[in-house]
């Protein structure tokens, strides 16, 4: 699972490189997941301003696998680890993910040769992450 969001030509505006351009691309987005994740942490009224709309749990009533995540996200931010993983555990891993995604891009874009290794590094935790999501929902839609 490779988190990048930043506009394509943004990217190739500093470098022509695909390879490093995704690398480049998943660090800037990871990077900036990151600080609006701590800036929410310390800023928890603004999302009071944005309605909770979960189609699957409005529609099925069962909650869908990713709720809790965001407010788990947060409260790992917080530092408040307890509160993250009672949320949903998968909050935690997945705001482990993105912080391990600044060291592993910016060594993909200082060593040549570690590309291709960090993008299957960041593939297996990523899968590992999704199927850590769905076991969490199964365990809580059984439970």
């Amino acid at each position: 699972m490779e988190i990048a969001f930043i506009p394509r030509r943004l990217v190739r505006r500093l470098t022509a490189d695909d390879a490093r351009g995704l690398h480049l691309n998943v660090l800037l987005s990871s990077a900036l997941l990151l600080l609006l994740f701590l800036w929410l942490s310390r800023h928890p009224g603004v999302l009071y301003h944005v309605p909770h709309v979960c189609l699957v749990k409005r529609y099925l009533g069962i909650p869908c696998p990713g709720c809790g995540v965001t407010g788990s996200v947060l409260a790992f931010a917080r530092g408040d680890f307890v509160k993250a993983w009672y949320l949903h555990p998968a909050g935690v891993l997945l705001g482990l993910f993105l912080g391990l995604q600044l060291p592993l891009r910016s060594l993909a874009l200082w060593r040549s040769g570690a590309g291709r290794v960090v993008s299957t590094i960041s593939r297996a935790l990523g899968s590992g992450l999704l199927a850590c999501l769905l076991l969490i929902w199964i365990y809580r839609v059984i439970h």
